[in-house]
């Protein structure tokens, strides 16, 4: 394990940090990519190698490593939280209501989804307000079967969820965030005892799961989907908006936009770090860590670590192994919503250009909120003159 005693660079969560991590991020990979964390017994990993490693070695568990999360956040079981038997017997039935059997029943609803938010636009639309929050609320609505007269509620119980997505809340935080879990559970599940037969929620209500653990995952699909989701199309649509050649080749060319889109959920890496724990002594390539520590994984590092990928700071749709990205995590926890993801943001560019050819952004530079977790862009208005 390296520690640096001095950096050129901002340190890590610091506001300069916060604006651009990503000076701060290739000096730790290149200097010192298992660093200790000044203030805490945190060591945060940058190298693409390294994150990797994490994530298919039992030994970093995802329960030490959430450990402090879910007593400051009052966070509920669930498979972020969880490893071994636990873990699987909540991914089975997490599976079935966002795996790729639920994948191909919604596939024609994202068609749906997307024609419902491009339909209303006009010049003056929020990207963001109008566009990329509208449409993951439909998403998750979409695939987890809420009724039509209930994704207003939804979206309210989504919006107010996403302050639970802070690793480390400050106590107001955590509170709000332990009301809205709260809320949240208290509304499906209301849902789940009057879900149709063979809907997704009376599938889930019957899969054998107690039901908090039901209501988990749940929240755990809204929390980790809804503001990612949101977040990633505003980046993606403002990536697409300012470069007519990548628009016009979305348009025209079959099969672009996924493979673009795939390369674009690697370069925003919508979640960017996650926490585990180190259970012994492991051997990393970029050194060792010793049992009891805390490790943050900083995959958003990993996805710009140029020894995984060529020109990282590049969108392109044509790398040879476009999956090999760690945005969704590897192992066995890997993100159940990848698949989700991959589908909708496709669709979601080609319905909006489609619809509006001469769409245009007013504001054309992509600028970041001082955030960490997760990265937000600033939005934009829409001109579709």
């Amino acid at each position: 394990m390296s520690v640096a005693t001095h950096s050129p660079v901002a340190p890590l969560f610091s506001f300069a940090f916060l604006l651009n991590p990503e000076p701060t991020l290739a000096w730790l990979r290149e200097n010192d990519p298992l660093h200790a964390l000044a203030g805490t017994d945190l060591i945060v990993l940058t190298r693409y190698e390294d994150c990797a490693a994490v994530f298919i070695e039992p030994a970093f568990t995802a329960a030490g490593g959430q450990a402090r999360r879910v007593e400051a956040s009052g966070a509920p079981v669930s498979m972020l939280n969880t490893d071994g038997p636990q873990h699987h017997s909540l991914r089975r039935p997490g599976a079935a209501l966002l795996g790729p059997p639920a994948l191909r029943r919604v596939l024609p609803g994202l068609a749906a989804a997307a024609g419902a938010v491009v339909a209303p636009l006009h010049s003056g639309s929020d990207l963001t307000r109008d566009v990329s929050e509208p449409y993951a609320t439909r998403v998750l609505t979409t695939v987890l079967g809420i009724p039509p007269d209930q994704v207003a509620s939804f979206d309210r119980h989504a919006r107010a969820v996403a302050v639970a997505l802070d690793p480390m809340p400050r106590p107001a935080s955590a509170r709000a965030g332990q009301d809205a879990v709260a809320a949240l559970h208290a509304f499906a599940d209301e849902l789940m005892d009057a879900a149709l037969a063979g809907s997704p929620l009376a599938q889930l209500a019957a899969s054998g799961l107690d039901r908090p653990d039901a209501l988990g995952i749940i929240t755990l699909a809204t929390v980790g989907g809804w503001s990612p989701l949101a977040e990633l199309t505003t980046v993606a649509v403002h990536r697409v908006l300012g470069d007519p050649e990548l628009r016009a080749r979305i348009v025209r060319e079959k099969g672009f936009a996924a493979r673009w889109c795939e390369d674009a959920i690697r370069w925003h890496t919508p979640i960017p770090f996650v926490s585990r724990r180190a259970d012994r002594d492991v051997a990393l390539p970029s050194g060792i860590v010793p049992a009891g520590t805390q490790v943050l994984v900083h995959i958003g590092s990993a996805d710009r670590d140029p020894s995984g990928f060529d020109a990282p700071g590049e969108i392109r749709a044509d790398r040879d192994h476009p999956r090999d990205h760690l945005a969704f995590g590897a192992g066995p926890h890997y993100c159940l919503g990848a698949g989700l993801v991959r589908a909708a943001l496709p669709v979601l560019l080609t319905t909006l250009l489609s619809a509006h050819p001469q769409i245009a952004l007013r504001a054309k530079p992509l600028v970041w909120q001082a955030s960490a977790f997760p990265r937000r862009p600033i939005s934009t208005v829409l001109d579709l003159a």
